[in-house]
């Protein structure tokens, strides 16, 4: 299912950040015509900036991080929405944005939050130990709620384990049907072979649940997704590009082919 259509930038006269990207400079419109797109290029190429504002634009709910509109870290990045216009096939108000630096907070703060909880229960048994049974049942219930819809939104404790585990807990957890999903750099926790559970994961959502996706990534292995519509932010300005014809790809695969071609100087 593909939800947003097509982003139209209208370029302002204006020379200060993020305004002076090379692939800004250049960029006159994306058409999404794939439920799952890929914004692949090197550090500093501009991907994740569009990525951002994108984000900023739709108003997208974050997970692990302070709200689109609000968040210092995106101040000049929310300078881009004035000029953005959006196409929707049909909008959606599901979904989410999701930066992979702000995963570990988050889940710092998510056991943090049920920490406090199971301290107010002890705290009410404690204050309520000679109340009666419907004045504790009033009193536990704010803070039991809470717990159990973290518990049963999360399952176990995504602190407890391992950084992978837990980001593709998070993930199975918050995919819902009829999303639209922009994730920023999502394997850097992962291992390669997590890397491949997280593209069936989403393929899955793309093929069964009506999702739309739209990452920006390093990975050859995200990368890989069938039928994704790949948009290469190098050489300043952004064009469609093959699997087989990107750069990280063909690296990697001389790479594993002859690691001691490569190392052999150092």
């Amino acid at each position: 299912m593909i939800y947003l259509q097509k982003l139209c930038y209208q370029k302002p006269e204006l020379a200060d950040y993020p305004f002076n990207l090379p692939i800004l400079k250049n960029l006159s419109e994306i058409e999404f015509c794939s439920p799952m797109t890929l914004l692949v290029g090197e550090n500093g190429s501009g991907k994740s900036t569009i990525l951002e504002s994108l984000a900023a634009k739709i108003n997208s709910t974050v997970v692990g991080g302070e709200d689109i509109k609000t968040d210092p870290t995106l101040v000049e990045i929310r300078k881009l929405v004035d000029y953005y216009k959006l196409s929707w096939n049909t909008k959606t108000s599901r979904g989410f944005f999701m930066r992979s630096e702000d995963f570990f907070n988050f889940t710092r703060r998510l056991h943090k939050i049920k920490q406090e909880m199971r301290s107010e229960l002890q705290r009410v048994e404690r204050d309520y130990k000679n109340s009666s049974k419907f004045a504790q049942m009033q009193a536990r219930t704010t803070f039991q709620s809470s717990l159990n819809g973290l518990q049963n939104t999360y399952e176990g404790d995504l602190n407890e384990l391992s950084h992978g585990e837990s980001f593709l807990s998070l993930f199975q957890s918050r995919f819902k049907p009829g999303g639209l999903y922009l994730l920023d750099e999502p394997e850097v926790p992962l291992s390669p072979l997590s890397q491949y559970s997280l593209v069936m994961m989403i393929k899955e959502m793309v093929d069964n649940h009506q999702s739309q996706f739209i990452i920006a990534t390093h990975s050859p292995v995200l990368m890989s997704f069938p039928e994704a519509l790949i948009l290469s932010c190098d050489d300043e300005y952004l064009h469609r590009v093959d699997y087989d014809d990107l750069e990280q790809v063909s690296f990697l695969k001389s790479f594993l082919n002859n690691p001691r071609n490569y190392l052999r100087h150092i």
